[in-house]
């Protein structure tokens, strides 16, 4: 699951009594922006309870669903959600369902204290887990044979685990970069206006006067300056020591500074906003190809179609004949 794979992905999300909605929004609200983004739905998802009743929430707001959780009925991904006490929730009848999944589901996860039940089931032996902060004592004590980790999230191999809503929400942008990705990763990123874990600065100097969008995705006041000029000019892109020079740094301190911050060298981030609009264009417009090309800064169309299907593993015109075919929601 955590490779490049342009081909459609479904997930099965466990859901269980107490957890909250974050949780589940921490999931599948990146797949949809990311199926907005791409144009197609690229991920689906399905909902399961034990008893395949709706789930009550810690809100007490209910969760629909699907249907009852069956290990053997499918080899989607399993996504276990779970918040507060998990021990309540161990029934051995649902452990031994979970236990029986690893011969059907070769990839299993838990987010949050779902990680509590996986290792309950014998699923997480051996492994490296990310556990939320308010757990990880208890759950060291119990689990001598887990190691814990101070990770916000954990892929391990074929298992997975989260310390909470936000590192959920960490681990699925990656999980989008690893399979479609850093552009398209970046775009739905973006569309969040959010920045990872670790890299907010709700103080940053100079706050005030930089773009409300570009200073969340950086948290820096640099970089939020340099993203709006990137924006600002994809038909003719600035080269680097432009970009640098525009905030009193040199080539070498900018690099080192997206590299810190965004993932990503400024090249490669002006090259992925680039290929955003343009996909965005072919997927929302009628405009022609050429034009398409022309207002993101491409000399020709060969060059354009040549850097895009390096991006997006398909040509513009292929982006664009899909869209015909399957229609595309654009709402946010």
């Amino acid at each position: 699951m955590f490779s490049f794979d342009p081909e459609p992905l479904t997930i099965e999300l466990f859901i269980l009594p107490g957890c909250n909605l974050i949780q589940i929004a921490s999931v599948i609200e990146p797949l949809r922006v990311a199926n907005r983004v791409i144009g197609r739905d690229i991920y689906q998802w399905r909902f399961v309870s034990d008893d395949g009743a709706d789930v009550i929430t810690t809100s007490g707001m209910p969760a629909p669903v699907d249907g009852a959780f069956d290990p053997a009925s499918s080899a989607y991904p399993l996504f276990v959600i779970a918040s507060y006490q998990p021990q309540r929730l161990a029934a051995p009848e649902l452990i031994r369902k979970l236990s029986l999944a690893r011969r059907h589901r070769p990839v299993i996860g838990g987010i949050e204290s779902g990680s509590w039940l996986l290792a309950q089931a014998a699923l997480l032996t051996d492994r490296q887990v990310a556990v939320h902060w308010e757990d990880a004592d208890r759950f060291a004590s119990v689990f001598a044979d887990i190691t814990i980790t101070n990770q916000h999230y954990v892929i391990d191999d074929h298992r997975f685990t989260t310390a909470g809503s936000l590192p959920t929400l960490d681990m699925m942008l990656e999980l989008i970069r690893l399979r479609q990705g850093f552009a398209v990763a970046m775009a739905v990123t973006r569309q969040f206006i959010y920045a990872r874990s670790g890299e907010r600065d709700a103080n940053a100097e100079g706050a005030e006067s930089a773009p409300l969008s570009e200073l969340a995705i950086t948290g820096d006041t640099r970089l939020a300056h340099i993203l709006t000029l990137m924006d600002g000019n994809l038909a003719a892109p600035l080269p680097v020591t432009a970009l640098a020079a525009a905030v009193d740094l040199s080539p070498r301190q900018l690099h080192k500074l997206f590299c810190s911050r965004l993932g990503a060298a400024p090249k490669r981030y002006y090259l992925a906003l680039r290929h955003n609009a343009a996909r965005r264009a072919l997927i929302e417009t009628e405009q022609p190809v050429l034009e398409i090309a022309e207002q993101t800064g491409f000399a020709s169309q060969a060059a354009f179609a040549t850097s895009y299907r390096k991006s997006y593993g398909e040509t513009p015109s292929d982006t664009r004949a899909i869209r015909n075919r399957q229609g595309h929601n654009l709402d946010r």
